[in-house]
Parts: structure tokens; C-alpha cells; sequence
């Protein structure tokens, strides 16, 4: 347990110290492994700067709202498609019971 304080403490103080440019080259490569959760945070911590953020990397700060957008936009289309599909087979196996039902009656 107090290793792993130590870790939080680590990543807390090598996170809290990141410029802009290590933010912009962090959320290059979260977008590489797929990281949106990452993505997320990086860009976050990174809009959180903008009065420190030189006038080279504004380009950055609409790209950073968009992909936050993007990022939340896909979460929630995934959470929609796992909700329908659940749905859909609880649906069906309605109606088997149902057809079951059925055919004992007879």
C-alpha cells in the first residue's frame, strides 16, 4: 500500500510539471494507443494552462475541444450500442419464454 502511495505521489508531481509542448506530444501519443481516457485528461490538464500556452501551440487549443468532444461523443455512442444490444436480448429472451409458454399449454 505505501508503494503504491508512492506512485500516485510520483505520477502526481511528473504530471503537475508538464508544459504545454509535453502536453501536445502526450496527446499525440495517446491518440497513437487509442488512449481516450488519457487523451481526456491530457487535453484537460492542457486547456488548463492556455494563459501559459505560447501563441505557436493555439492551434492546439481548438484541436484540444474538438477531440475532448470526439472523445465523449464515442464513450457515449459505445455505452448507447451496449445498452441497445442488452435490450435486444433481453427482447428475445422474452419471447422464447414466451413461445415456450406456449407450446406447454397446448
Amino acid at each position: 500500500a505505501r508503494s503504491q502511495d508512492y506512485v500516485r505521489q510520483a505520477n502526481a508531481i511528473e504530471q503537475s510539471h508538464k508544459t504545454p509542448e509535453d502536453l501536445v506530444a502526450d496527446a499525440k501519443a495517446a491518440i497513437e494507443n487509442g488512449d481516450q481516457e488519457g487523451l481526456r485528461s491530457i487535453w484537460a490538464r492542457f486547456l488548463l494552462q492556455q494563459r501559459q500556452i505560447p501563441s505557436w501551440l493555439y492551434k492546439h487549443v481548438a484541436q484540444a475541444y474538438l477531440e475532448l468532444g470526439d472523445s465523449y461523443r464515442r464513450d457515449a455512442d459505445a455505452a448507447a450500442e451496449i445498452a441497445r444490444r442488452m435490450e435486444l436480448e433481453e427482447a428475445a429472451t422474452r419471447l422464447r419464454n414466451e413461445t415456450i409458454e406456449q407450446q406447454e399449454h397446448k
